[in-house]
């Protein structure tokens, strides 16, 4: 919680502290406004940092948290949820999984 702000039903209050969040839209660009892809673009506290029994390159790590936009030239870690960012309230509203995983 974020004790100086206003409250909204259904939205978290913004974005966590140390943590660079972002939701891509089908260009891999920021959007707000929309529902799109939960990613993070820096590293961040207590991020997990690889897969047990995953071999020595991180393949597994890698395909599940970095691979989905390499090919765009972009190297960030998505969640695989969708949200929504709020322009006005600086609020985050999550709408699932993106990935099917449940």
């Amino acid at each position: 919680a974020i004790p100086i702000l206003p409250v909204y039903s259904g939205e978290l209050q913004g974005r966590a502290l140390a943590m660079k969040v972002e939701s891509y839209g089908g260009n891999a660009e920021p959007v707000e406004d929309e529902q799109a892809e939960l990613v993070c673009e820096a590293p961040f506290p207590s991020q997990p940092i690889y897969f047990w029994g995953d071999d020595d390159n991180m393949t597994k790590y890698k395909a599940a948290y970095f691979d989905y936009y390499k090919d765009v030239g972009k190297m960030v870690w998505r969640h695989g949820d969708y949200i929504v960012i709020h322009s006005d309230t600086g609020g985050i509203t999550f709408w699932g999984r993106s990935d099917a995983v449940i």
